[in-house]
């Protein structure tokens, strides 16, 4: 019974965003776009689970932007230097970005560009 109810949830939620998006299509046609708020995503990590439903274990892909300023680590170039690293517990390895698109993704990640 709670999975009907949480599936008439979802399928609730997604119309709401869907009739959301087209509103902001048909709105923002009509409208110059904004210069000031990017809309653009790049992924930013992958989560996958191993094991069944109730049990397992998680470990992430995550991209890593490397800064070329030494004087201001907190501010990566964008473009410059992505890797993307496995980590699991206290495992951690570089892996190339073909890893990450081939990885049976539980969660994806986005940041704004």
């Amino acid at each position: 019974m709670n999975a009907q109810r949480d599936g008439q949830q979802a399928l609730h939620l997604y119309r709401q965003l869907n009739m959301q998006a087209n509103a902001d299509v048909s709105s923002s046609s009509s409208s110059p776009p904004q210069l000031s708020r990017s809309k653009l995503y790049g992924l930013a990590a992958v989560v996958e689970h191993y094991g069944k439903c109730g049990g397992g274990h998680y470990a992430v892909y995550r991209r890593v932007a490397s800064n070329p300023d030494p004087d201001d680590p907190g501010k990566p170039v964008a473009g410059l230097g992505k890797r993307w690293f496995y980590i699991s517990d206290g495992y951690v390895s570089e892996v190339p970005e073909e890893d990450v698109l081939r990885a049976e993704a539980t969660l994806l990640f986005y940041e704004r560009l």
